[in-house]
């Protein structure tokens, strides 16, 4: 028995999580929609622009002069429920895909990949606060 995951066999919970965090990222760009507003922003402050996040909004974007360079508190639990609806699709695709086609490459490639689009998905949402 190898401890730590040593052996040659893919971890596909390893693989659904990667994919579930590509897939919330990739949303949450795609849905960024503007939102209309009306009035004086500098009366009314807590004005947002635009809204991003789907099934579930994660993040409402204040207006650019207004950010306060850090994401609402609130917006943690719909960016975990919606990675929790793209981890059971991933992981139920993952399962019905043949053994033969899932390796310990792919797996470290989408690890990778995933590191990489939460880097730039954390980036992009300090830019869009700031």
């Amino acid at each position: 028995m190898k401890l730590f995951g040593t052996d040659n066999k893919p971890n596909t919970t390893k693989i659904a999580i990667a994919l579930a965090l590509i897939v919330t990222w990739i949303t949450i760009w795609a849905s960024y929609r503007h939102l209309p507003y009306s009035g004086d922003p500098f009366t009314y402050p807590d004005i947002v622009s635009a809204k991003a996040g789907w099934p579930f909004t994660v993040f409402y974007y204040p207006l650019p002069p207004f950010g306060n360079d850090i994401p609402n508190q609130g917006s943690a639990f719909p960016f975990a429920l919606n990675a929790m609806i793209y981890f059971i699709l991933a992981w139920a695709i993952v399962q019905l895909i043949p053994g033969r086609l899932i390796s310990k490459k792919l797996e470290k490639l989408l690890v990778c990949i995933a590191f990489w689009v939460t880097l730039a998905g954390l980036l992009h949402t300090i830019l869009l606060f700031d």
